[in-house]
């Protein structure tokens, strides 16, 4: 865990690991991220700010993180809005 984090000199402790669990475990079940609202709306989606700028850092420490790389590809063609479909 943090393979990421730890190559940029950010040590979680497993407090604090816990602690940002337990927040996220109390959100109510239809709270949804501010990017999840945004691309509902057509609107632009952060998805290179955040998910391809991890995919940068692990590129850079060679790390493998399939889950971003998923979410990254999913998330993609909406980064401008909704895409166009034929």
């Amino acid at each position: 865990m943090g393979g990421i984090s730890r190559r940029e000199g950010i040590i979680l402790t497993e407090q604090e690991l816990e602690k940002v669990a337990n927040t996220l475990l109390s959100f109510k079940k239809e709270a949804t991220s501010s990017m999840h609202q945004d691309m509902r709306k057509g609107l632009l989606i952060e998805v290179e700010h955040l998910h391809g700028g991890a995919l940068r850092l692990a590129a850079k420490y060679q790390v493998e993180v399939p889950v971003i790389e998923t979410i990254y590809g999913i998330l993609k063609p909406y980064e401008n809005g909704k895409p166009n479909v034929l």
